[in-house]
């Protein structure tokens, strides 16, 4: 992984998010297979890109303007 070597776990939002480059996502793919705590986080949080999708964005940017 070339964004943060040795840290892969700060990687989970952005391998939910689909953020990572092409050769971070394989390499967490193969890091979530041998990291527990990781697949525990990622089933906890791998719903957030389809509530995303959900939000509205003229509402946001009515909120930020208020």
């Amino acid at each position: 992984m070339n964004s943060l070597i040795g840290e892969p776990h700060v990687l989970l939002g952005a391998y939910v998010l689909g953020a990572l480059s092409d050769e971070d996502q394989v390499a967490f793919g193969s890091h979530l297979q041998c990291c527990r705590q990781c697949r525990e986080e990622l089933a906890e949080v791998a719903g957030l890109p389809r509530l995303l999708d959900l939000v509205d964005p003229a509402v946001v940017d009515a909120l930020a303007r208020s």
